[in-house]
């Protein structure tokens, strides 16, 4: 099996989490009460060395430090610093063409935000094997979670035709619903949470934006083309081409790709899964532990 290349997305800002989460130490990078941060956490999902190449992170040029603190190779990495924010289609887009540039245009890749929980890295790894053949027959995987309640702060993916490895087509996406809604979905069982996990082959990620949104296409290969090498002793450090990334429209990688897709699949996986991006998150996940 080809290795798979992970993208760590950990260019937030995490302003719904001021004052703790502040510009000089976003959320991904605070110390939870377990021990660790969230980008930690993401990074030790992904260090199996038999499943996974070295990791491509994407993070905000002050935050390269922190990386590098978390990081116990950061010279073994790719670290690309965006010089501006431009949400996470761009910023998926940046990590297909680094990816490719390390495996091939065909390369297996995993979409991973950093300020996740997933505690259980053996049932993550798991979930991460079922979705491997379905990414590779020309599917844009998604890890979808069980509803535990009727939550009106993530997004909901309707589960189609069942294909193989206890994966679904794709057949509506709904963000953030209000409270009836929500309930109905709970309800009719037919419905998961959108992890905000994604696989697929570079290949097939980059014809999507290319179908969809070719501006960001476009704006993302000429910024990495003229990205200026900043690493130093050997490390592999880069600043995007700041005008030609900050021309790339600003949307989220489900509006741009997976709400228009035909490949989008869903993968019902098997693990505890939070999303720490606002403080009822935290709040919940201060009582849970």
């Amino acid at each position: 099996m080809k290795r798979i290349v992970p993208i760590l997305m950990a260019g937030g800002v995490g302003s719904r989490l001021w004052p703790t989460s502040t510009p000089e130490r976003p959320k991904q990078f605070i110390p939870l009460k377990t021990g660790g941060t969230t980008f930690d956490n993401a990074r030790r999902r992904s260090a199996n060395r038999d499943l996974f190449t070295p990791s491509v992170i994407l993070c905000a040029p002050q935050h390269q430090d922190l990386v590098k603190e978390s990081y116990p190779d950061p010279e073994e990495a790719f670290l690309i610093c965006e010089p501006v924010g431009r949400n996470t289609a761009p910023a998926c887009c940046t990590g297909a063409l680094v990816a490719q540039k390390i495996g091939g245009e065909d390369v297996p890749l995993l979409i991973l935000p950093a300020d996740h929980y997933i505690p259980d890295i053996a049932a993550f790894e798991n979930a991460v094997k079922a979705a491997h053949p379905l990414a590779e027959e020309g599917y844009i995987v998604t890890f979808g979670i069980k509803p535990e309640f009727a939550h009106t702060q993530y997004g909901y993916i309707e589960k189609g035709a069942p294909l193989h490895n206890g994966a679904s087509r794709v057949t509506t996406f709904t963000e953030k619903p209000d409270v009836e809604t929500a309930e109905d979905y709970l309800r009719s069982g037919r419905y998961l949470w959108n992890s905000g996990i994604f696989m697929a082959r570079a290949d097939c990620l980059m014809a999507e934006l290319t179908t969809y949104c070719p501006d960001i296409v476009l704006c993302t290969r000429q910024a990495w083309d003229h990205a200026e090498n900043i690493g130093q002793n050997g490390a592999k450090t880069y600043l995007l081409e700041e005008s030609a990334f900050a021309a790339a429209p600003k949307i989220s990688f489900d509006y741009a790709v997976m709400e228009q897709t035909h490949k989008a699949c869903v993968l019902e996986v098997d693990f505890l899964w939070r999303d720490m991006g606002g403080w009822d998150a935290l709040m919940e996940f201060s009582l849970f532990e």
